[in-house]
């Protein structure tokens, strides 16, 4: 765990001197900024609050599966105080949220990394699909096409389909490799929500909610500085970001998420400044939605236990 902060350390500050140096060499092409106006702040806003809803939603759903009842506004500040945590180390909003459900609900750790590594199946699928489509979508618009992404495309979802229908426990038997131990969780996960096929099909489409608003939210991004981009192209975009997010080397996959920004939208023409003012501005109102919600949560349980009083 030492070793993994300190990666995540060493990864955050040559990111930040990286970042930094390009901005002062380029500063001229990062003023685009200017063009951002209010209208697209709130309606960006508002596809954010769409967005935790839809996560809240998720993991209300998934906690059913394992009897483990959650009201809404109880998921909702869930989703919101540990994608918050997640900000402070790589893994705090997930160690957080072991711990709350462990001590509130009794759900044993085991359990919870079980449930996670199952979604991680529906989700790889999702993203997939999501991707592949908007590809093929790009390929008659534009006659657009890129051989890696779409083998890595295809590589993912042929994984998850074997992960499905084969058990590949009995081969990985043990395993010592990372990798390996880490598809084995996977697979041990997966057998829970097997036999649930109507909450497999809840979750897939709460999933691909999510990665819809992904979408629009980047959509809408390239149009608050001006850019004109297309909606298959959006989604193709959202689909390699919801990839990197999977990703937790640093707090929050943070230089992961504007890495995959920054490289798919390269493939569509964008300059790497134009890139990096639709990732800086995803992460930014990100924060400040999540920090506005966190504090609009307590002001409405401080009212409400006052009232009562």
């Amino acid at each position: 765990m030492f070793k993994k902060r300190i990666l995540s350390i060493i990864i955050l500050i040559g990111l930040f001197f990286s970042l930094s140096w390009y901005v002062s060499s380029h500063y001229k092409e990062f003023l685009d900024i200017k063009n951002i106006t209010l209208d697209s702040i709130l309606l960006l806003s508002i596809l954010f609050v769409f967005g935790v809803i839809a996560r809240s939603i998720f993991l209300k759903l998934l906690m059913r599966a394992y009897v483990k009842k959650l009201k809404f506004k109880e998921s909702v500040a869930i989703s919101i105080f540990t994608t918050l945590g997640d900000y402070v180390l790589p893994f705090a909003g997930f160690s957080a949220r072991a711990v709350y459900f462990k001590k509130l609900h009794s759900f044993s750790y085991s359990h919870y990394l079980s449930s996670l590594m199952a979604t991680y199946v529906i989700y790889l699928i999702t993203s997939s699909i999501i991707g592949l489509v908007s590809s093929v979508v790009l390929y008659l618009k534009s006659c657009f096409f890129n051989l890696p992404v779409i083998i890595f495309l295809m590589t993912v979802l042929l994984i998850c389909i074997l992960i499905i229908y084969f058990d590949f426990r009995l081969l990985i038997h043990k395993p010592k490799n990372v990798f390996f131990k880490t598809i084995l969780n996977i697979i041990d996960g997966w057998m829970v929500l097997k036999s649930k096929k109507v909450l497999q099909l809840k979750l897939a489409f709460l999933i691909m909610v999510r990665l819809v608003i992904l979408g629009l939210i980047i959509y809408y991004s390239f149009f608050a500085f001006g850019y004109h981009i297309g909606l298959p192209e959006a989604f193709f975009i959202s689909s390699m970001t919801a990839f990197s997010m999977m990703l937790r080397i640093t707090p929050s996959s943070l230089g992961l998420q504007e890495g995959a920004i920054v490289f798919s939208s390269g493939l569509f023409g964008f300059t790497l400044a134009q890139s990096l003012l639709i990732a800086g501005l995803i992460r930014v109102l990100n924060i400040i939605v999540l920090v506005v919600m966190a504090v609009v949560y307590f002001l409405f349980n401080w009212m409400f236990f006052r009232n009562r009083e």
